[in-house]
């Protein structure tokens, strides 16, 4: 049976954020190698550094996509920190003397131009005569999991439109270092990679690195270009108006649970959209990658709220504790501390198990600070009602049985049943919606403090009378 070897390439530039795209896209390389591992075959995994462009290359980037990896429960034969079965080191900065012995192989081939600055190019017309039998019309054979087997054309054209030749392409930059399209095959041969997965946005990319390969005698490698997860307009995600830069750490720090974000990513490389996937396992195992699709790669926040609700049923008290622990600290420190220091506080949250993505501020979540009211709206009149009826009375009492007394709460069972707890509500937190009533009541009677909230409401309501109703003023 064969085995199946894959790899991720990681540039350590730009930003230590792991965008959507490409997170999405090593995780399919790496339920390539878990189907095969689930389904009885050898599998291994492999992460290099592709750092030969040493501007803006920053290593703690590095280090910072492999923890996002293990965090997600990816598993690496090596990492860029190891040695590949050679000897070698993984950082493709490290790697000149194979890659020089490579350009030797090529050059006593005759597949080598060189110019006076000392560039190196492939010469793809001398490729044409001398292989000319592996293809017809100037069109390679591949494999592709998704797309089948595919010809692709080793020549190409200019951006004017001018018919296709078979132009030299750079291999090596005057500087010494060398560029992707000779590195690349030259390290997936040496480290006998027999899968890669890449966005299709690349194709363009095989002919020249298949050449490459061929020349240097490497066995065929099959390929799986996949679709990429696309905007309303269809073009590569990578930001959304709520969300803000498409990255994994965005997410995470926007509220969703990491479980919650890579079965939406899972979803949305085959399979329903919305369902669940529990662990990267699961999806691999039961995969068909000839069905892939590009059905499900348009964004969706709302798809990512459905996996995001499933995520917190699978969560359990202590997991949950430390997601809004994690996500309060990213949004507000000192409310971080605070709910860490009271488990009573933190307890309201676990039973509500909301959904934390919900939270658009950390306030929103805090029924004991949050408490900006705005404007004369029925349900502050409907909570001066109940604070003139119930005044006193409120310690203690269950808020279902204040209708047992008809005649006494005549003018509160004339509301409808939802505006009565809208506003008894807004008169312990100042909010219309939030926590359910019989948890604010339970953390303020443990603290003590159900008495004040009743005097901060009359404070309120002296100080709405003299127009001042947009401050806070509960304490």
């Amino acid at each position: 049976m064969m085995r199946v070897i894959s790899r991720v390439g990681i540039t350590p530039v730009g930003s230590p954020h792991y965008r959507l795209n490409r997170l999405r896209l090593h995780i399919l390389a790496y339920s390539l190698v878990r189907h095969a591992q689930l389904t009885g075959r050898e599998g291994l995994f492999i992460a290099r550094c592709d750092d030969t462009n040493k501007a803006n290359l920053d290593r703690s980037y590095l280090d910072s996509y492999l923890q996002t990896l293990k965090e997600i429960g990816v598993n690496f034969a090596k990492t860029p920190y190891a040695k590949d079965q050679n000897g070698h080191s993984l950082f493709q900065s490290q790697r000149s003397e194979i890659y020089s012995q490579k350009l030797e192989e090529l050059r006593t081939k005759g597949l080598v131009l060189e110019d006076s600055t000392g560039a190196a190019f492939f010469n793809t017309q001398a490729f044409a005569v001398q292989y000319e039998e592996l293809f017809e019309g100037y069109k390679l054979g591949i494999t592709d999991l998704i797309l089948g087997k595919l010809e692709i054309d080793i020549r190409s054209s200019n951006r004017g439109g001018e018919p296709q030749s078979t132009q030299p392409f750079a291999i090596r930059r005057s500087d010494g270092t060398y560029l992707f399209n000779f590195t690349s095959p030259v390290d997936d041969g040496e480290m006998g990679v027999t899968h890669l997965v890449r966005d299709r946005s690349k194709f363009n990319l095989v002919a020249r690195q298949e050449m490459v390969r061929i020349a240097l005698g490497f066995p065929q490698i099959r390929y799986l270009h996949a679709p990429i997860l696309v905007n309303n307009e269809g073009k590569r995600f990578v930001s959304d108006p709520y969300l803000g830069e498409a990255t994994y750490e965005n997410l995470r720090e926007s509220g969703f649970s990491s479980k919650a974000i890579i079965s939406y990513l899972l979803a949305s490389i085959g399979g329903p959209p919305e369902k669940f996937h529990k662990s990267i396992d699961s999806f691999a195992s039961g995969v068909n990658f000839a069905k892939l699709h590009s059905s499900n790669t348009r964004f969706s926040l709302e798809v990512l709220r459905t996996h995001q609700s499933a995520s917190i049923r699978e969560m359990d008290d202590q997991t949950y504790s430390a997601e809004l622990l994690k996500i309060a600290k990213a949004r507000n420190p000192a409310y971080a501390e605070r709910l860490a220091s009271d488990p009573e506080l933190l307890g309201v949250y676990v039973r509500r198990r909301s959904p934390l993505n919900d939270l658009t501020k950390i306030e929103s979540i805090d029924i004991d600070n949050c408490v900006e009211l705005a404007g004369d709206t029925d349900s502050f009149s409907d909570a001066q009602l109940i604070y003139n009826l119930f005044k006193g009375q409120l310690t203690g009492v269950a808020f279902g049985d204040l209708f047992s007394d008809a005649p006494k709460y005549q003018a509160v069972l004339a509301m409808e049943k939802k505006r009565y707890y809208s506003a008894l509500r807004l008169m312990l937190t100042g909010k219309t919606e939030g926590p359910s009533l019989s948890e604010v009541v339970r953390y303020y009677e443990s603290k003590g403090q159900l008495g004040n909230r009743i005097a901060s409401f009359e404070l309120r309501i002296s100080k709405k009378k003299k127009g001042k109703t947009n401050r806070r003023e509960f304490i």
